[in-house]
C-alpha cells in the first residue's frame, strides 16, 4: 500500500511532535470516513459536512505540513483537489513545510518542480528544506531509516523556528501603529494539526482575531495571531 508508507512517516512526524510537546492534545480523524466533493468554484465557506471541515481547518492554521505520496512523477489528484477547494492565498502568512514519500530517488525534486509552485502561488512561506523518503527507507510500511528520524525532528525545528520568527516580525509591525492596544481581542484557544486523509488535531495556544481601523495601513480586515499547526497528509490505499 503505497500511501500507508506517507502515513508511516507522518506517525512518526507526530510522535516526535507531540514528545517535544507533551502538552498538547491530539485527536485523529480518518478522511475514509469522510465525503469530499470536487471544487466547483464556489466560496471554501459555501462548502457543506466534511469540505467545510477540511476547508475551514486548514485556513484558521498557522503552520502546516503536507505529507503525500508521488504518483505519476507529480501530487495526487485528492491533494490537488483540496487546493483547488481554497482561494487563491489561501496560505498567506501560514508556514508551510513537506514530507513526500516515493519509489525512488528520481523523483526527489517532485516537491520543488510540482509541489512547491502551488504552495508560493498560494502564498505560503514555504519551508526551505523537505524530508524525501524512498522504498528503501522502509521495512513493511515502518521507517527504519535512522536519518529519517534525525530529518523529520530537524524539519519540525525549523518549521517552528520560522513561524515564530514571522510572528514576532508581524507582532512588532503591527506594535509600531499601536493596532492591538486600539482595539479589543476575541481570542479563542485552538491548535491544529491535521494530515490529509488521516488528519489529527492538535490544540493549544490561542488564536486571537481583531478588526483594524480603516485608517491603519492594513485597511479594515482581520488579522490573525493564531499559532496553529496543521499536518496536511494526502494519501490513497492503492495496492501496488
Amino acid at each position: 500500500m503505497v500511501g500507508r508508507k506517507t502515513r508511516s512517516s507522518l506517525e512518526l512526524a507526530k510522535s516526535i511532535l507531540t514528545e517535544k510537546f507533551p502538552t498538547i492534545e491530539c485527536t485523529l480523524l480518518d478522511l475514509k470516513e469522510l465525503d469530499l466533493i470536487f471544487s466547483d468554484g464556489r466560496n471554501y465557506l459555501d462548502y457543506q459536512g466534511d469540505t467545510l471541515l477540511v476547508t475551514k481547518t486548514l485556513m484558521e492554521s498557522d503552520i502546516i505540513l503536507i505529507g503525500t505520496p508521488t504518483f505519476q512523477a507529480s501530487i495526487p489528484g485528492t491533494l490537488k483537489n483540496v487546493f483547488d477547494l481554497l482561494p487563491p492565498k489561501a496560505f498567506f502568512r501560514k508556514t508551510v513545510s513537506v514530507i513526500a514519500t516515493a519509489g525512488s530517488p528520481k523523483h526527489y525534486l517532485m516537491v520543488e518542480n510540482q509541489l512547491k509552485p502551488i504552495l508560493n502561488y498560494m502564498k505560503a512561506n514555504v519551508v526551505p528544506n523537505y524530508v524525501f523518503l524512498e522504498d528503501r527507507d522502509f521495512d513493511q510500511q515502518k521507517v527504519i531509516n535512522d536519518d529519517v528520524h534525525f530529518r523529520l525532528e530537524t524539519l519540525i525545528e525549523d518549521t517552528i523556528v520560522l513561524s515564530r520568527t514571522y510572528q514576532r516580525i508581524w507582532e512588532e509591525q503591527e506594535a509600531e501603529y499601536d493596532f492591538l492596544k486600539e482595539t479589543p481581542l476575541i481570542c479563542k484557544r485552538r491548535f491544529f494539526v491535521g494530515f490529509y486523509p488521516f488528519r489529527a488535531l492538535f490544540r493549544k495556544r490561542s488564536m486571537c482575531k481583531t478588526r483594524y481601523p480603516t485608517s491603519s495601513l492594513r485597511g479594515s480586515h482581520l488579522y490573525s495571531a493564531a499559532k496553529y499547526w496543521l499536518i496536511f497528509f494526502a494519501h490513497i490505499n492503492v495496492s501496488r
